[in-house]
């Protein structure tokens, strides 16, 4: 029996899915006050700041929130996880108002 992962699937374009989603664009700017949608329940609601432009291992666009605008950024290391919410997808958020 041979596995394969699903990112490796081959679409109809002749790409594997994560190639296809690596070419997608991150459509909301860093510094963007967003709004948790219904999707996400437990956080429904809840206004917070685009910091972060990240990728899940499929290559799909992801997005890092926190409370402050300007938090800095650290490395994986030194990154702060308790005041930063990762792994939002473009769907799960509702601009509410765009850096300028």
């Amino acid at each position: 029996m041979k596995f394969e992962m699903v990112h490796d699937i081959v679409e109809s374009n002749g790409k594997t899915i994560k190639e296809n989603n690596i070419l997608l664009k991150h459509n909301i700017p860093i510094g963007t006050l967003v709004e948790i949608s219904e999707s996400m329940r437990d956080m429904e609601g809840v206004r917070l700041f685009v910091v972060m432009h990240t990728r899940d291992c499929d290559g799909t666009p992801l997005y890092s929130l926190c409370a402050e605008k300007n938090e800095k950024i650290y490395n994986i290391y030194g990154c702060e996880i308790n005041r930063k919410y990762h792994g939002f997808s473009e769907k799960s958020l509702e601009l509410i108002k765009e850096e300028n």
